[in-house]
């Protein structure tokens, strides 16, 4: 095509997408008919524009606001053509170092443009290749190291896309050279960050390869310049990573290679890890001789990181969905049946798992794979992948992934760097300030262990290469910060600056299939088939800051995606010089706008929301497909237009407009001022209104791999899966689906304004909560309220008192106000009495109230509901622990969990059976309702439909019942079983649920009483109990018992520390015998020291030097707020909680000292208590403080 055409072409096409991303689709029936094919048009220009004309094009458009947006489509188009032209250009406009190029070509433009450059190549040759060498060694002003790099992995992307394109047996010398070429800068690189550059090089290539990074693999001595890293395995692993997709199809070479890595007890988990990583899950070749050995190893593994790794591995591909998998899966399957769980007392193993779900009708999955090594000292995932895998056609490809690889970062290491960029003179200290106990803690042997150098590594992978390779050390990742602090800083300032206006655009416009093939018809003309599925996201923020009126911004956001894929066929006609072609087109299309002013008055806790309603403010999405015949090729000669003057160059397939059908829900929402439309449009087969709920039931009850059962993971898999059946193929034929939001036209509002009030007094251990808030909508014409809410919420939190109250207020003009009351109450008994008096009961009350008033007062017309809970404890808890308990432990009641001898020496069985004995697992609801109107009646029925239906054939029925107006509910769930049973007694008749599963088989993952009340703990309690985030140790005059239930003999003769945080210094506790058979402690926070010791009739507390008084019901701390602890005694028990920078608690007796550390950000915890679960090492030796 001529040159000039194509020139002034595509000038055209950039500003019509321009115009067309500032457009909201959703608002229209349908697309202009000119945006329609614009981007197919762009590449289809694009593809014959030579570098001359391409830099023309790049040079045109420069300051106006349409000239900037049609460079930016440009940049992020031109990379993903393929052809040599577009090499050219991109290499021209990187290395420049005009300033007018360097101005627009930000490092991270440059970057992107790399990153997509080699994604798709339209026709790789040996010759293509040879040209684009340079690639290799890109030099420049503006060349910076992560740009070099990627120009680097660009090219041996190339390389790899020419190996597969010209099918070679046996390499050419180009592309040998190449490969010797990235070794021997392996082998010279006098930078370890070089080094795993050029493996990811040879790891892209994928071909001829094995004989360079093997010896390296084997630790054999490969480095003319060596460069000393603190882990030298990190070599080892990167080459077992980079050679292991090139030797996937030969047996022997990935047996022989990783087999002794993993066999090897000696060496780092890390690489024995990638070795198990390599081996058998992404083993095409695997098969159960491999499978059996590793199994043996695994049977007499020491190492509890290696072993879950390897359990987990087993247990979530042996449910994989994926037809690739299924042989692998099934020979897991046996293997795991054949493998016994271990319980260890660790909550940081190293750990790997695999979600996925795959369509056997559209032929599509996705899967999610994550695995991660765990540092047990911080509780940092050090090594670890994230990978997303698409699968069409039975073809799984990665298509984005994450590999890392962290040293000596954790909590204290972040906030280090922090202070380093931000402010490196500042000083900011959160920890203990008695340097004595400093020292101490800097002795323990989990401080030793710390990793002090940091490393910090990074690989990206896009479509299954390498893309990105970032390594930092301490100053470089201090650096690295401190350049994006500096770098954002002046938008950061101007966004802050007063009534200043900030844009942010956003644009991105990639490919997630791209592909063609030439092939020769049996008249011997060239046919192609194409499949190309753009993908195109767009966002604008505008943010109005106003910091001096308190805080209020005004801020406009707008986004748009938009998918428009084409199928297509297509025969060229020499004769005209056109083709002949049918495509499928399915068009996918979203807006979100979004116009709101928000105000926060800090004083006062209050916030002011306005949301306007602008009759472009259109949100929703739009998914329509549609056959059609083209002729193409046509835009200079215009043959049809001669031949037939009345044609078109394109024609939908159909059967003509009479036979389209349509079926929209429309549903006007006072309330918010907005129309809600939902259908399916434009469908020219027949289909009933169920077939659209048919579909989603088939997509929900599909299997899918979620083996650990997370309720997020499996709603993103069946919205995935809806959506993408939805894009490729919403039904058969020419069909639409819509969904959409916009201003509505029967209930015109001019905006809606929200006010909300907080309040939250905290006395003592008792918070509350009180939220007013006023939902105001406001009539488009006249600005008078058409609708009012009022909303009053109020929690009320302490130790025996749960209360929520709910009250919402709707009025309207000329209409009755409707109130709605919700309450809940829950009721704990007393703990401060004497515990032989102590009932084993909670009480709470739900209650309901719905109706039409002008006053104040609940009604009760609508509806009114009431529900009496009791929870209660089963007999065989009261009977299990009269057997369980032994004469001389510290219950002095069998029958009464909480009737604790304090004089006697407490162990782990105090605690755990407190918790269980004290967990209600017998529930009674007594429920009572009046009149409810019939769509609510109806409703209800429906569940209770759906409940039988969904537990069927578990579920039984009885003659019994309840009086009208009345039913009741009985629970059961047994102690050491993972059933219960429900019955529930209606008006009409009695089901009941027998043995109703619901938890794990496995006892040791049962959690069950997290669901449950409990008469002493909290909730946050018990989860952080069951997660192992908090496990006792308690200390007695001659023994210890540490975290991990071991008793050692241990005299406290000076103050010894049992527990401390070594990495923040947030608390340290010691312990020191008083008198013989007791224990006194000190507990360490930040600015205060409070320590407790046996006295003659109680215990003493000494606060900074001063001794608190109290009495057994309360403790008075002065100035509550700042001393940083909180005291309460439970039958005579005293209970110190340390707050604000850290959390633990500690139960006091003269006899017992009991330390429950609680794990938040990291795991730095150590002590004669232990590590909190470490299987790595233990305290080799008290630390002692001295006499005091």
């Amino acid at each position: 095509m001529d040159e000039q055409y194509l020139k002034t072409k595509v000038k055209k096409l950039l500003i019509a997408m321009g115009d067309f991303l500032k457009e909201n689709p959703i608002e229209k029936e349908e697309l202009h008919p000119e945006h329609k094919y614009l981007l197919e048009e762009l590449y289809q220009h694009l593809k014959y524009m030579n570098a001359k004309s391409l830099r023309y094009i790049f040079d045109h458009f420069t300051t106006s606001e349409k000239a900037r947006m049609a460079k930016q489509i440009f940049l992020r188009a031109v990379p993903q053509v393929g052809t040599l032209a577009v090499w050219e250009f991109v290499k021209d406009i990187i290395t420049t170092g005009d300033t007018h190029v360097a101005e627009d070509m930000p490092e991270e433009t440059r970057l992107m443009l790399l990153r997509k450059l080699p994604m798709y190549v339209s026709k790789p040759s040996l010759n293509f290749a040879r040209q684009m060498a340079g690639y290799m060694n890109l030099e420049g002003k503006a060349v910076g190291y992560h740009v070099k790099g990627a120009g680097v992995l660009a090219y041996s992307i190339l390389l790899n896309k020419v190996i597969e394109a010209e099918g070679y047996k046996e390499l050419p010398l180009t592309i040998d050279n190449e490969l010797r070429s990235f070794y021997d800068r392996i082998r010279y690189e006098n930078t370890y960050k070089n080094k795993i550059l050029y493996m990811m090089a040879l790891r892209n290539v994928g071909v001829g390869i094995y004989k360079y990074l093997a010896p390296i693999v084997r630790s054999e001595d490969v480095f003319y310049v060596d460069v000393m890293i603190e882990k030298r395995e990190k070599y080892r692993i990167a080459a077992m990573w980079a050679v292991a997709k090139s030797i996937s199809h030969d047996y022997d070479k990935t047996h022989d290679l990783f087999w002794p890595i993993l066999a090897n007890a000696s060496l780092p988990l890390s690489m024995r890890i990638t070795a198990y990583e390599l081996l058998v899950p992404r083993n095409p070749l695997l098969d159960m001789r491999i499978l059996m050995k590793v199994h043996e190893l695994m049977s007499t593994e020491r190492d509890e990181h290696l072993f879950n790794y390897h359990y987990t591995t087993l247990k979530s591909n042996s449910e994989s969905t994926s037809p690739c998998m299924q042989m692998h899966a099934a020979n897991m399957r046996k293997v795991l049946h054949m493998t016994k769980s271990r319980r260890v007392l660790s909550a940081a193993l190293s750990t790997a798992g695999v979600h996925d779900y795959y369509d056997r009708m559209y032929e599509h999955g996705k899967a999610i794979k994550m695995a991660a090594e765990v540092n047990e000292a911080t509780g940092v995932p050090q090594t670890g992948y994230y990978e997303v895998v698409s699968t069409r056609a039975r073809r799984p490809i990665t298509t984005s992934g994450y590999y890392w690889s962290i040293d000596g970062i954790n909590l204290n290491t972040v906030i280090e760097l922090a202070k380093n960029v931000i402010s490196p003179s500042a000083h900011i200290s959160t920890g203990i300030a008695d340097e004595k106990i400093q020292q101490l803690l800097r002795k323990t042997q989990g401080h030793k262990l710390f990793d002090k150098h940091i490393h910090v590594e990074l690989w990206t992978i896009e479509k299954g290469y390498v893309t990105d390779v970032q390594v930092y050390f301490e100053n470089g990742l201090t650096d690295l910060l401190r350049d994006l602090v500096e770098r954002y800083k002046p938008d950061f300032d101007q966004l802050m600056g007063v009534e200043e206006k900030y844009n942010i655009d956003k644009l991105d416009l990639t490919f997630f299939n791209r592909y063609e093939m030439h092939v020769t018809t049996d008249l011997g003309l060239p046919a192609y088939f194409t499949n190309d599925v753009p993908y195109i996201s767009y966002m604008k923020l505008k943010p109005h800051l106003y910091p001096q009126k308190n805080i209020a911004m005004r801020l406009e956001f707008d986004s748009r995606i938009h998918i428009h894929s084409v199928y297509a066929m297509k025969v060229f006609n020499p004769i005209l010089d056109v083709t002949h072609g049918v495509e499928r087109r399915i068009v996918a299309d979203a807006a979100l706008p979004l116009d709101v002013t928000f105000s926060l008055q800090m004083p006062s806790q209050a916030l002011k929301l306005e949301l306007p309603r602008v009759a472009k403010q259109t949100a929703g999405f739009r998914i329509k497909s549609v056959d059609q015949v083209v002729i193409g090729r046509d835009e200079v000669k215009n043959n049809l237009a001669v031949h037939c003057p009345s044609c078109e160059n394109r024609t939908d397939i159909t059967n003509g407009p009479m036979y389209k059908k349509t079926s929209l829900g429309v549903m006007q929402h006072l309330d918010s001022g907005l129309e809600f439309s939902y259908g399916m449009i434009d469908c020219e087969h027949e289909f009933e209104p169920s077939a659209e709920m048919q579909e989603w039931f088939r997509i929900v009850s599909s299997p899918k791999n979620n083996w650990k059962h997370d309720v997020f993971v499996k709603m993103w898999m069946i919205a995935n899966q809806g959506m993408y059946n939805y894009m490729t193929n919403p039904y058969s034929g020419a069909c639409g689906v819509i969904m959409k939001a916009a201003p509505s036209t029967i209930y015109p509002v001019s905006h809606v304004e929200m006010n909300w009030r907080a309040s939250v007094p905290v006395v003592r251990s008792e918070t509350k909560l009180h939220l007013r808030g006023n939902i105001d909508v406001k009539s488009a014409k006249s600005n008078e309220t058409l609708r009012n809410w009022e909303i009053d919420l109020s929690t009320e939190l302490s130790r025996y008192l749960n209360a929520f109250t709910a009250k919402l207020t709707r009025k309207t003009p000329d209409e009755k106000n409707l109130k709605v009351c919700f309450e809940a109450v829950k009721a704990y008994p007393k703990l401060d009495i004497d515990a032989s008096q102590i009932k084993y009961k909670t009480h709470g009350k739900l209650i309901f109230k719905m109706g039409h008033t002008d006053g104040d007062e609940c009604a009760t017309d609508m509806m009114d509901v009431k529900a009496d809970i009791v929870g209660e404890r089963l007999e065989e808890q009261v009977e299990e622990m009269k057997n369980y308990v032994k004469p001389g432990s510290c219950f002095k009641n069998a029958s009464n969990p909480l009737d604790l001898d304090i004089t006697k020496p407490f162990d782990w069985n105090c605690l755990y059976q407190t918790v269980k004995s004290s967990t209600m697992r017998k529930y009674t609801v007594d429920i009572t309702y009046g009149e409810m109107p019939t769509e609510y009646s109806a409703k209800l029925h429906m569940v209770e439909d759906l409940v039988r239906s969904v537990t069927w054939p578990e579920i039984s029925y009885r003659p019994e019942h309840t009086e009208k107006g009345h039913a009741k509910v009985y629970m059961t769930y047994p102690s050491h079983k993972n059933y219960g049973n429900i019955t529930f007694v209606t008006p009409s008749y009695t089901w009941e649920l027998i043995d109703v599963i619901y938890e794990e088989d496995e006892i040791d993952k049962r959690h069950n009483d997290l669901v449950f009340d409990n008469t002493v703990f909290s909730t946050t309690f018990l989860v952080d109990f069951y997660k192992d985030d908090i496990r006792p140790c308690i200390a007695h005059a001659h023994d210890l018992i540490n975290d991990m239930n071991q008793t050692i003999p241990m005299e406290f003769k000076d103050w010894t520390l049992m527990s401390g945080d070594h990495g923040l210094m947030s608390y340290a506790v010691l312990v020191k015998i008083v008198g013989g058979d007791k224990v006194a402690v000190r507990i360490y926070v930040p600015d205060h020291v409070l320590e407790v010791n046996p006295g003659e009739t109680k215990p003493a507390i000494i606060l900074d030097g001063n001794v608190i008084p109290y009495d057994d019901e309360e403790i008075s701390l002065p100035t509550f707020d700042t001393t940083n602890y909180k005291i309460t005694t439970v039958n005579k028990i005293i209970v110190i909680e340390t707050e604000k920078y850290s959390k633990v608690k500690v139960y006091y007796t003269p006899h017992n000292v009991i330390v429950l550390p609680h794990i938040i950000f990291d795991r730095n915890v150590d002590g004669v208590c232990g590590h909190m679960g470490t299987t790595t090492y233990t305290q080799q030796a008290p630390l002692v403080l001295g006499s005091a």
